[in-house]
């Protein structure tokens, strides 16, 4: 591959960036690279209590996204309300189902198919 390849360019349209503050994969300070690399064009909006996959899997984040690219002009793009990410709460802890729920949820699915 040539070298420009590995390059991020300048942005000539607007650039909207998330990131979750506990993404593993994908962490904030990714998001940041890109956004310093990509210029004033780009604004990266974090949820710090959130993963992975913020634009679409939480209702604000989604929302923020939609006023993006709905914006009329750039400018407005790029100046969209995201204040709504700061007050996502941190998910709870993830706990494996017990027998019991397994066993309530099959029977509440067969009720539901009657």
């Amino acid at each position: 591959m040539p070298p420009a390849f590995y390059t991020i360019p300048t942005a000539r349209s607007p650039v909207l960036l998330t990131s979750g503050g506990n993404d593993p994969a994908t962490p904030e300070r990714h998001g940041q690279r890109v956004k310093v690399a990509l210029g004033d064009q780009a604004r990266h909006v974090v949820v710090g209590a959130a993963g992975h996959g913020v634009a679409l899997t939480l209702p604000c984040m989604r929302d923020v996204l939609f006023r993006f690219i709905d914006a009329p002009r750039d400018a407005d793009a790029l100046q969209v309300d995201a204040s709504c990410a700061k007050g996502v709460p941190r998910p709870p802890a993830f706990l494996p189902p017990t027998p019991a729920a397994i066993a309530a949820a099959a029977s509440a699915a067969r009720e539901s198919d009657r």
